[in-house]
């Protein structure tokens, strides 16, 4: 075939190609261009030849289209223009061109025109695709993109595997398909069976769960449509939801398939192109997801383990009164309780991380058994008693116990057991013995001197009344019958001291009993120029009490206000409610005097027994006080302020308290004594 409607010479390209009827090897270089392609002289509009896919394109055969001219199979004046004007060796691509066709039907293409020059010629290669054929790749492009995006969304799901991962899963799954349900179903941890773990959209009818029979028929990927046969129990459930397409993906590879992701559609949609090879890569991703979930469960399980552990020891190490080291194999100290470091004077961060000779500062031998324990193989606890040095140098007594740990950690545990205190108690009980012993023996001495102490007080008293008065005799009878008395006294008040108390209790009213007992006192206390004020609430407070027992503790407070005001004064009785935080609601009474207070040095010493500063007095008093404000779960105590004044502060528990919590009860003959 030669080029029609042309004139001229043929240029050196053309003599090359287009003798005897075109080169072969320019049609087969025509052939395998992936585009319809047309071979065109812009000048004269002619076109020298065409591949099979442009007679495929336009519908006419390479002889039809060498008849026709350029323009009139390209019918956009603007694009012949481009073409006629093209300088050659230039290239541009024109979009939306309307040609031609057998069928006089236009079709939009896209060209993409080249020129070249050829002797004295200009030849133009034509290259055209259907521009509806441009969209679909853009299209899918965007489709493809559409599914990368999805691809990272899902890894990013990885960052936070928790228990909703499948779940946004699912979802995200159904953005990236444009699909109206997703299912997840995996392995059950108790069966064979897959369990529905995560879905989107899903009907009720939907199986919860897929019996290993019915997984058999689901080892490999496959995608349904509804004018299909249903041969599993997926599409049978897609075919009663009224699902058009499903495409289904195993989360594995046969055999071992541990679960399955489906993908499905209404009637009105239909999966993307390669979907089904896009939900395999997502299920490789679910699969990774599921397993890391696992790890991640058991990570989260083994911190919250380690949490609860870590808090129930520091729990028991707080609660331990021993000491407590843990020493590494290269003989630092990686932990310690409170009590351990407070028994060295250190706090626990103090200590952790010293070398431990610097910590447990011992003798020699004890020095030996640490470094025994630090060096031997892992076998039981061995103890050792030596001496250990405080942080200030203080000395003293302990019990230690070494346990060497596994070979495998190294180091050993340690355990200081401070002797001081159990070698205090056995001092302090021996006192209570001994106490108890002299309690005993004063008891037995009062009963015995009593009986001659009144038989010389009445021995003087008759020989009192047979001296007449202006006898020179009465003032030596009179001294000897005034330290008689003197004795009596503390002979009963060694008695009460050494007897027991054994209280009877019940409600007392304490402002009552202070009103009675001020009523009592009044006409001593002007006598004494002092002036009463009493603070008292109008009823109660209630306490469960011996009354005999509280009244001998008031009147012995209110006697020695008395005498710690010679010249008068005032004497105050105050009643308050304070809140004493798990011993409840407490009554507190305040004897106040503006007498000339007590000196630091007696303050401190005031409860003891046999303390006074008093001539004439035993020390007992205050002493005895004490003891029936224990035995009632009360408390008492003093602030003195020289030449101010002095304040006793009696509490007591209300009587709810008292009646539910802390009924009074006896004291043991070596609790009297202490």
């Amino acid at each position: 075939m030669s080029p029609t409607r042309s004139t001229g010479p043929l240029g050196p390209l053309k003599q090359t190609f287009f003798p005897r009827n075109y080169s072969i090897r320019f049609m087969h270089v025509l052939e395998q261009m992936p585009h319809a392609t047309f071979l065109v002289a812009p000048r004269t509009g002619a076109f020298y030849t065409i591949n099979t896919r442009a007679a495929a394109l336009t519908g006419w055969t390479r002889d039809e289209l060498a008849s026709q001219l350029l323009a009139e199979v390209i019918v956009d004046k603007d694009a012949l223009t481009l073409i006629h004007h093209l300088e050659p060796g230039a290239a541009r691509t024109l979009l939306n061109v309307p040609i031609r066709t057998r069928v006089n039907s236009p079709l939009l293409v896209d060209l993409r025109v080249s020129t070249l020059k050829d002797g004295g010629d200009v030849l133009a290669l034509l290259q055209a695709t259907p521009s509806d054929e441009r969209q679909q790749q853009n299209a899918e492009k965007a489709r493809q993109a559409h599914l990368m995006a999805g691809l990272h969304q899902i890894l990013e799901l990885f960052e936070a595997p928790t228990g909703e991962a499948l779940n946004a899963a699912a979802e995200k799954i159904a953005q990236v398909f444009s699909a109206d349900a997703v299912g997840i179903y995996h392995l059950s941890p108790n069966s064979q069976n897959f369990q529905l773990e995560a879905g989107w959209r899903l009907p009720p009818t939907l199986p919860p769960q897929l019996k290993w029979q019915e997984t058999l028929n689901l080892q490999y990927p496959f995608t349904w449509s509804h004018h299909q046969r249903d041969n599993n129990a997926l599409t049978i459930s897609a075919r009663a939801a009224n699902w058009a397409h499903l495409v289904y993906t195993p989360l594995g590879g046969a055999p071992v398939i541990t679960g399955a992701v489906f993908i499905a559609y209404q009637a009105n949609k239909t999966p993307p192109t390669q979907a089904a090879a896009y939900l395999e890569v997502i299920a490789r991703q679910l699969l990774a997801l599921i397993r890391q979930m696992a790890r991640y469960n058991h990570f989260v399980e083994a911190k919250q383990l380690t949490f609860r552990y870590t808090n129930q020891m520091a729990a028991l190490k707080a609660l331990v009164t021993e000491g407590f080291f843990l020493i590494n194999r290269h003989g630092l100290v990686e932990d310690a309780n409170m009590a351990g470091a407070q028994m060295l004077g250190y706090r626990p961060e103090d200590i952790i991380g010293l070398p431990y000779q610097d910590v447990l500062v011992g003798d020699d031998a004890l020095g030996n058994h640490l470094v025994q324990a630090l060096t031997a193989a892992f076998a039981a606890a061995t103890e050792h008693e030596g001496l250990l040095h405080r942080r200030n140098g203080e000395a003293f007594p302990v019990k230690v116990r070494a346990h060497a740990l596994p070979p495998t950690d190294g180091g050993c545990a340690i355990v200081l057991h401070d002797l001081s205190i159990a070698r205090a108690e056995r001092t302090y009980r021996e006192h209570l013995d001994h106490m108890a012993y002299v309690g005993a023996s004063a008891q037995a001495f009062a009963h015995e001197v009593r009986g001659p102490l009144n038989n010389i007080a009445v021995g003087v008293q008759y020989l009192a009344a047979r001296l007449p008065e202006t006898d020179p005799l009465q003032a030596a009878v009179e001294k000897i019958l005034a330290e008689t008395n003197r004795l009596s006294d503390l002979m009963n008040n060694m008695l009460a001291w050494a007897k027991p108390i054994d209280p009877k209790p019940e409600p007392l009213d304490l402002s009552a009993l202070l009103q009675r007992l001020m009523t009592r006192w009044a006409a001593k206390l002007q006598q004494r120029h002092i002036e009463p004020n009493l603070k008292l609430l109008p009823s109660g407070p209630l306490v469960m009490a011996d009354s005999h027992l509280l009244e001998r503790v008031f009147i012995n407070l209110i006697e020695n206000a008395i005498q710690a005001m010679p010249a008068g004064g005032q004497l105050t009785l105050q009643i308050n409610h304070r809140e004493r935080g798990p011993q409840g609601q407490m009554a507190e009474v305040r004897v106040m005097d503006t007498g000339t207070g007590i000196p630091d040095e007696h303050r401190r010493r005031i409860f003891d027994p046999y303390f006074t500063t008093k001539a004439d007095g035993t020390g007992l008093g205050l002493a005895i006080c004490k003891r029936i404000l224990t035995v009632h779960h009360g408390a008492i105590d003093v602030e003195s302020f020289p030449g101010v004044g002095t304040i006793f502060i009696v509490t007591l528990p209300i009587l709810a308290d008292a009646l539910t919590e802390h009924p009074p009860m006896p004291v043991r003959q070596e609790e009297m004594v202490a």
